[in-house]
């Protein structure tokens, strides 16, 4: 007798998010409207959504599709913990899924919701799915996201230091030459506050303060004629106000500065251990015996590529640079997709064609801070790497913006990262010329 198998539905799920309250609209493979409830956001409903969606599919969780503004949060890691697929949802692409199914532009909380469910149901191939992170790379993106945050509020005194300064100690800006957040500065200010205290100092003391902090572009005898120029003339209080003011600021710089290096020291000691954790893998692997052909199907391992150690080696990339592409675009690198990562880094232009006009602009739908990555990586290239550096003056001289230029310098250092990484081999800076002979 033949056995009979019961087919389990297939559902889909979409949660429009809040800041206290979430709102699921669940519906069936024929988009009709089957559930719908609002969770508060506690860890007891969060949970309990999840079982709630898992008795809906018998616990077949594969069957249920979930759709969601989110990449990240507990409501997204609860749902990949227990295996749904997840698919994360642009904004923009949720209004444009909105328009579709509302022209009259009415919007709710439940709406938005059935959008998403929709959205999943109908274009689940345009959407992307998550992945479970490793504790290794969540580590490393939240040391990063710090950093950028104190890097960040730092900025913001160097402006108001510099603010101050405009106000009554123009020779100061003068020594400082656009760079505010030097130390020997700081101290400089601390020993003088004031033009008067700044052009009474002696030659040794300067001397030996430069000589402390390693400044080689000034010598004591150019610092103390700038210091000893005409100052401001301004209001009885101003000086003093403003010394008050420098004080602080200084005090607030220096604590700032101590929490950029030591995150940054973080970063790098998470670089080194994941290296050395990487490095002990293989070893344990090749001893063992255990090396396998992967799957073709299944995306290469980070640690089995060794991917850190191969993106080092390539020109411009420093700490920061090389922390960013692991802890940001892991997955897209793990599956060596040069097409996703020159979108999610900005560097792939916009192509806008109809009839005869045809215009190319810079992509806008992209991580900021993979922008600013792959610019900085780029700009970094240029000024070591005499290849990168040839690469951006001819295109330059073809009329090409400095800032275009710097992205197609990217874009091409992308292609050739992902070509090592598929070969499993370190930058040779020869290889074009040894192939070429």
């Amino acid at each position: 007798m033949a056995e009979i198998v019961t087919l389990v539905p297939l559902l889909f799920v979409g949660i429009d998010w809040g800041s206290r309250e979430h709102r699921v609209v669940v519906l069936d493979d024929a988009g009709k409207q089957i559930r719908d409830w609002t969770i508060e956001h506690t860890g007891g409903e969060i949970a309990d959504l999840v079982e709630r969606l898992a008795s809906l599919v018998t616990n077949a969780v594969a069957r249920c599709q979930i759709g969601i503004e989110l990449k990240s949060g507990p409501i997204v890691e609860a749902l990949l913990e227990r295996g749904f697929p997840v698919f994360a949802v642009n904004p923009k692409q949720t209004d444009r899924f909105r328009d579709r199914l509302m022209p009259s532009g009415a919007k709710d909380d439940r709406r938005d919701a059935f959008v998403l469910a929709t959205a999943v149901r109908t274009d689940s191939q345009w959407l992307t799915r998550l992945r479970p992170t490793d504790t290794r790379t969540i580590e490393l993106r939240a040391m990063l996201r710090l950093r950028d945050e104190l890097v960040t509020d730092k900025a913001r005194l160097v402006m108001r230091l510099r603010a101050q300064l405009w106000r009554y100690y123009a020779q100061m800006l003068e020594l400082a030459d656009g760079e505010l957040d030097s130390r020997w500065l700081w101290a400089l200010l601390e020993k003088a506050p004031t033009p008067k205290q700044g052009a009474a100092l002696s030659r040794a003391v300067v001397a030996r303060m430069l000589r402390d902090h390693r400044v080689q572009r000034l010598d004591a005898d150019e610092v103390r004629a700038i210091l000893k120029k005409p100052s401001l003339v301004v209001a009885d209080g101003v000086e003093k106000a403003g010394a008050i003011h420098v004080s602080s600021i200084i005090t607030r710089l220096r604590l700032l500065d101590d929490q950029v290096r030591a995150a940054t020291s973080d970063i790098e000691q998470q670089l080194a251990l994941w290296s050395k954790l990487a490095t002990n893998e293989s070893a344990t692997s090749a001893s063992t015996g255990s090396a396998r052909e992967p799957p073709e199907d299944e995306t290469p391992s980070r640690c089995e590529q060794r991917d850190e150690v191969i993106l080092r080696s390539l020109p411009g990339v420093g700490t920061i640079t090389l922390a960013t592409l692991l802890a940001e675009v892991g997955e897209p690198l793990g599956r060596r997709d040069y097409t996703a990562l020159r979108a999610l880094l900005g560097v792939a232009p916009i192509t806008r064609q109809s009839g005869n006009s045809r215009v190319v602009v810079m992509r806008r739908a992209c991580n900021e801070v993979l922008r600013n990555t792959a610019f900085n990586w780029a700009r970094a290239a240029v000024r070591y790497d005499g290849r990168c550096r040839a690469r951006f003056a001819a295109l330059v001289a073809r009329g090409a913006k400095k800032p275009a230029a710097y992205r197609a310098v990217a874009d091409h250092l992308l292609r050739v990262a992902c070509s090592m990484l598929r070969a499993g081999t370190e930058y040779d800076p020869n290889h074009v010329v040894r192939r070429a002979a």
